[in-house]
């Protein structure tokens, strides 16, 4: 089987898999930190459902402006 995979080409992935797995650890301890220090992005209230209609008479709209 060593005739198909190089010890050499092994230790490239090898390495290359850690650095990936290094990142990760490193990108979720950043997002846990973020997360509980409250230091995120300034989207503080994120209604994804409401707001997202116009008003829907000319009430709301008076009222909106």
């Amino acid at each position: 089987m060593t005739e198909f995979y190089p010890q050499r080409t092994s230790r490239a992935v090898a390495i290359w898999l850690m650095i990936g797995v290094g990142m990760l650890i490193i990108q979720i301890l950043l997002g846990g930190v973020t997360r509980l220090t409250g230091s995120g992005l300034s989207i503080t209230e994120w209604n994804v459902i409401t707001g997202t209609l116009p008003p829907l008479n000319e009430q709301k709209w008076i009222r909106r402006i």
